[in-house]
């Protein structure tokens, strides 16, 4: 709703939001909301260093259908300058230009060339022809013998647009893995990184949240992916299985897809348990098995990434939220 040089939005909050259960009709809150891009004040395309107090409104109706509440939450922006281009984001973005200009950077750093380190290659191409990147980080100076032994770790992300998040967690993961940290040093010497920064280009640009151009849940699409509507989940999931079933020196070590969640806090795992694992209720906690990771149990060691991630990192990564169980309604 515009008037003058301010706008006023409504945004609709589910009843199964904690924090909107918790404030009672017609209340009045003030925080703190997402810098806005602008124009006047930035010559790039870059969040605004400035953040303004905004009055928060929670207004609770029930449903005439099923006498739930139901919340909308309505926030006021006042735009500091006329004839302005702003844009307000769900999250900090991360566009397909933002990822090309990034890609370029670190194919011409100077210590990622010299060290002969990366090498950045096309996956495929999408429905309407936008090129796929594949990475992969590795030591190539390393004998070639030595190469075709080294286990193969798998890591991708955005798959669903929206979730921009996990861009810029892949961003980092890569940005360390061709650093000169002697960590990641040790991790190009033992593995191959095989990377796909951007599984769904073209639901990204087009500004999808979920799906691809096909109108499909490319994350949905692994059992029996289309090379015609889902060509980057074929040539992903071809790869993969080129690597599992046609070189016998290699393996692999790990896979990793990087998602963001609209509701959950922190950063956990969604992991599948092995067959024989599925219908067992007494899993052990971090605390049982942090102990003594030597005399982690074979049948557990699929949780044995999620302990490490909970060990070094305890303020962030939370091992009890993981899931190792997959929904029937998300079996792909």
């Amino acid at each position: 709703r515009q008037r003058n040089n301010s706008v006023a939005f409504d945004v609709i909050v589910p009843p199964a939001s904690v924090a909107a259960r918790k404030i009672r009709k017609k209340t009045s809150i003030a925080i703190s909301i997402p810098s806005v891009s602008s124009s006047p004040a930035a010559t790039t395309l870059q969040l605004a260093s400035e953040q303004h107090q905004q009055a928060f409104n929670y207004n609770a109706h029930a449903s005439r259908m099923n006498r739930r509440y139901h919340y909308t939450l309505s926030f006021s922006v006042r735009f500091p300058y006329t004839d302005d281009t702003v844009f307000l984001s769900y999250c900090y973005p991360f566009s397909f230009t933002d990822l090309r200009g990034w890609l370029h950077s670190l194919c011409i750093a100077p210590f990622i060339y010299t060290q002969n380190i990366l090498r950045r290659q096309m996956l495929c191409r999408t429905r309407t022809y936008h090129a796929v990147d594949l990475l992969t980080i590795t030591n190539f100076n390393d004998p070639l013998s030595s190469l075709r032994e080294k286990p193969v770790i798998l890591l991708s992300a955005r798959v669903h647009p929206g979730e921009v998040n996990a861009s810029w967690i892949m961003k980092g993961v890569v940005d360390f893995l061709v650093s000169k940290n002697s960590v990641a040093s040790e991790l190009r010497s033992k593995f191959v990184f095989k990377i796909v920064p951007c599984l769904n280009p073209d639901g990204v640009i087009n500004g999808n949240h979920r799906c691809s151009l096909s109108g499909a849940d490319l994350n949905r699409q692994y059992s029996n992916p289309s090379q015609v509507h889902h060509p980057t989940i074929y040539y992903w999931k071809r790869l993969a299985s080129m690597i599992a079933m046609n070189d016998a020196q290699r393996r692999i070590f790990l896979f990793c897809d990087m998602h963001g969640h609209s509701r959950m806090m922190n950063v956990t795992l969604y992991g599948c348990a092995p067959a024989d694992n599925i219908n067992q209720m007494a899993l052990p906690t971090a605390a049982a098995v942090s102990a003594r990771l030597d005399c982690y149990h074979h049948h557990h060691r699929y949780k044995l990434f999620a302990l490490l991630l909970q060990q070094n990192a305890p303020h962030m990564f939370n091992f009890e939220q993981c899931l190792w169980h997959v929904n029937k309604q998300k079996e792909s």
